[in-house]
């Protein structure tokens, strides 16, 4: 008893999922670090299969695999996606193991598990931004810039609609310079200086980021983000001064991650524009 006492305060501080269940598979126990991570209660997942947790991002030959090893009386490691019970996805490491008796029986599963949402996210934001720079790096016109930042934007960004604006130089007027997705119906418009959330972005060359589109006074045309209740600008900045913005919708609030990545594209597309521009300029001579 004291053992297990012991143990008990163990696994109640540790900062890792501590699971266990029976032999079919229902959860008997968990930690208070897997209520924090998924969002369950203890009393909503006792009695319950782990199943709950699935994402469906792994196929009936994955679990098969992994129960195959377990009931070999070995140990299965690798990696999860689960899904929380708010629906966002997240990844763990994983140890999964059979709990024996003295004779070996099998008694219980355990499983310890390790979140590594945030290492993943860093690694696929790492890998986007080396596709997004590969693909310009050869790319020396704006003609040749613009569709491949769409072309990258909209598959490495779960978006539903993803904008490239640019500042006109003589007119200071905003274009809408291309466009995939829910606004295309918008490329070719222009948007008076200062106007609207692209004007907020260049004033201030800070992302703007609204989760009530339809409601929100600043978007100069409210129909671009019909049906797109999530609006997102940050600014594309050349040399030192914003001379344009991204600007994507989305049906559903976008993650901090999405932000940073599409910040991270404008930074790439910025230097691309400049680029072109210096490029441009000495072929003129």
């Amino acid at each position: 008893e004291a053992q297990i006492a012991r143990l008990a305060a163990v696994t109640d501080q540790a900062a890792e999922t501590i699971v266990v269940t029976d032999l079919d598979g229902n959860i008997v126990y968990v930690n208070p670090f897997f209520t924090s991570l998924t969002g369950y209660a203890h009393d909503e997942v006792v009695g319950q299969n782990p199943r709950i947790l699935k994402s469906g991002e792994h196929d009936r030959a994955f679990y098969q695999q992994l129960w195959s090893t377990i009931n070999r009386g070995e140990t299965w490691k690798g990696e999860l996606i689960n899904r929380r019970k708010d629906g966002r996805l997240y990844h763990e490491e994983a140890a999964i193991f059979p709990i024996t008796d003295r004779t070996g029986r099998i008694i219980n599963y355990a499983a310890v598990k390790h979140d590594i949402t945030e290492r993943k996210q860093h690694e696929h934001e790492l890998e986007a931004l080396a596709t997004v720079s590969a693909a310009l790096r050869s790319a020396l016109s704006r003609a040749e810039i613009l569709p491949s930042v769409l072309e990258q934007g909209s598959t490495l960004l779960n978006v539903d609609g993803l904008l490239i604006m640019l500042r006109d130089p003589e007119t200071n007027e905003v274009v809408l310079e291309a466009g995939r997705g829910t606004v295309e119906a918008f490329i070719g418009r222009r948007i008076p200086p200062g106007a609207g959330v692209v004007g907020r972005v260049l004033a201030t060359g800070q992302p703007y980021l609204t989760n009530e589109a339809q409601q929100d006074a600043l978007l100069y045309w409210p129909e671009i983000a019909a049906g797109l209740p999530t609006v997102v600008c940050v600014p594309v900045i050349c040399g030192t001064e914003p001379s344009g913005a991204l600007w994507v919708g989305c049906h559903a609030p976008i993650p901090d991650s999405e932000v940073r990545l599409l910040i991270a594209i404008a930074d790439i597309l910025g230097n691309a524009l400049q680029r072109a521009a210096l490029f441009e300029a000495e072929h003129a001579q």
